[in-house]
């Protein structure tokens, strides 16, 4: 029978499909899940307390040749995180890094555009990274996966705030002096009207400026 499944805070559309032995596109693009998807737009960023349709798993049969060895693929396993660092104009480029994903080392340097790009699985929920730019001390950075409110909540708001360097507070939910002076400040720089709260011109500009 199908289910209902309440979205937790570290959980996305993928996460969830991975965990069920679903394709992502199964449940996101279920009829009964088409009002959720209007409403976040992207399947890897919903909020906790969400409520998704999981359909039953349909059979399917495939023809092979007997007596040999037949490898599948699960599509869409593994993901791929992607981080930048810097701005277009003064991307963060060739600096050295350690990447930890469940127990899992990788090792490299920042892209010409300032990116790394890994391979994760979907339920993947927390990695930390280190950067070490040469003559300076390292930077060290706790990573919550799958773990980014919908931008229009307080909390996405000041998420994405926070780690554009705009905001500094505590992701409270609340739409304090703080949090509206980390706005301004946004605003200011990206060269928006100064209003007294976020509007939706605040809020696409920070989405684009984000990636997400």
């Amino acid at each position: 029978m199908p289910t209902t499944h309440t979205v937790r805070g570290d959980e996305c559309v993928a996460s969830i499909a991975f965990a069920a032995g679903h394709f992502w596109q199964t449940i996101w693009e279920h009829p009964d899940n088409a009002e959720l998807r209007e409403a976040r737009k992207n399947p890897w960023i919903l909020r906790e307390g969400d409520r998704l349709l999981i359909p039953d798993l349909r059979r399917k049969q495939v023809a092979v040749v007997t007596d040999a060895t037949h490898r599948f693929k699960r599509r869409g396993v593994p993901e791929r995180l992607r981080l930048r660092f810097g701005s277009p104009s003064f991307p963060r480029r060739g600096v050295p890094y350690v990447l930890l994903i469940n127990g899992q080392r990788h090792e490299g340097v920042l892209d010409e555009q300032g990116e790394l790009s890994h391979f994760l699985a979907p339920n993947a929920t927390r990695a930390e990274l280190t950067l070490a730019p040469p003559e300076q001390p390292p930077e060290r950075y706790v990573l919550g996966l799958r773990n980014l409110d919908p931008i229009d909540t307080i909390r996405g708001l000041q998420m994405r705030l926070r780690n554009l360097q705009f905001y500094r507070g505590q992701i409270d939910g609340e739409l304090g002096p703080e949090t509206l002076g980390a706005v301004r400040a946004f605003q200011t720089s990206a060269e928006l009207e100064l209003t007294r709260e976020p509007d939706d011109a605040t809020r696409s500009a920070l989405v684009e400026a984000h990636g997400c």
